[in-house]
């Protein structure tokens, strides 16, 4: 009997494997600082997360957004950070401060996306376009 969507199917069909060895702690939304799970609020928009996080030590942030062939924009406190890919294959950042946080993750999209909107946008135009003309006539 399948208990739920992750069994069988579902998102962990697109993870690396070492995504899916660590799939229950980034599902969940677990902030580690350096390996330790750390206390974090968290809020998702359309192509963002944003978490709000205390550090009691300098450190290193692994964040649990799936680092994959997608450009980020990664900043700490407004300021743009550098990132790599983390020992369960989601967003590392280095050297944090202690204090309290707030991060932003922004997925950037591809510039074929940007291209493909535009070529569409110009299409209805085109068609909006030749629609009015036809009931002029």
């Amino acid at each position: 009997m399948i208990n739920s969507y992750h069994e069988i199917g579902g998102p962990k069909d697109y993870l690396s494997t070492i995504q899916k060895y660590h799939a229950q702690e980034i599902f969940k939304h677990d902030v580690l600082s350096n390996n330790h799970k750390i206390k974090s609020n968290s809020k998702f928009d359309i192509n963002q997360a944003n978490y709000k996080i205390t550090l009691n030590h300098d450190g290193n942030l692994d964040l649990p957004v799936l680092l994959d062939n997608f450009k980020y924009r990664v900043t700490i406190d407004d300021f743009l950070m550098k990132y790599h890919k983390s020992s369960r294959g989601t967003i590392q950042v280095d050297q944090v401060d202690s204090g309290k946080h707030n991060i932003k993750i922004i997925v950037q999209p591809h510039w074929y996306t940007l291209l493909s909107l535009v070529v569409s946008l110009i299409i209805i135009l085109l068609l909006l376009v030749n629609v009015i003309r036809i009931t002029l006539i």
